[in-house]
């Protein structure tokens, strides 16, 4: 869907892992078959990093639409520092959460990291 901003969960692993696939095209033509109009992103959970990286090459699909809001379910212990790289040039950001000790899980809202960039979520 273009122009809702995106949400994603991560369920850790006992391994405090976890990988998962994203797909977006036009969402109505057959751009996506004929002129590559599409994009593949892969995330994974590890070391305590969450990462966004092309999960095809061969896709061409621009896209505003962004990642608002992270939840990162299996997270042990409550963080100090959570910080995003958008690898654009800009600096390191630090983001505000809020940690569920009892569930947890950690919460990351507000965010502006665009679905068809290389991103990372660093976890301290």
């Amino acid at each position: 869907v273009h122009g809702v901003p995106y949400e994603l969960r991560a369920a850790l692993d006992y391994k405090g892992c976890a990988t998962g696939k994203l797909y977006l095209d036009d969402g109505h033509s057959f751009h996506y078959l004929h002129e590559k109009q599409f994009l593949l992103r892969k995330f994974s959970f590890h070391e305590n990093v969450l990462s966004s990286r092309c999960a095809s090459e061969e896709g061409l699909f621009q896209t505003k639409c962004i990642v608002q809001q992270i939840l990162i379910l299996g997270i042990k212990k409550e963080p100090s520092v959570v910080t995003t790289t958008t690898f654009d040039g800009k600096k390191d950001k630090t983001e505000a959460f809020t940690y569920d000790t009892k569930n947890s899980v950690l919460t990351l809202q507000n965010l502006s990291l665009n679905i068809g960039n290389n991103w990372e979520l660093r976890i301290k």
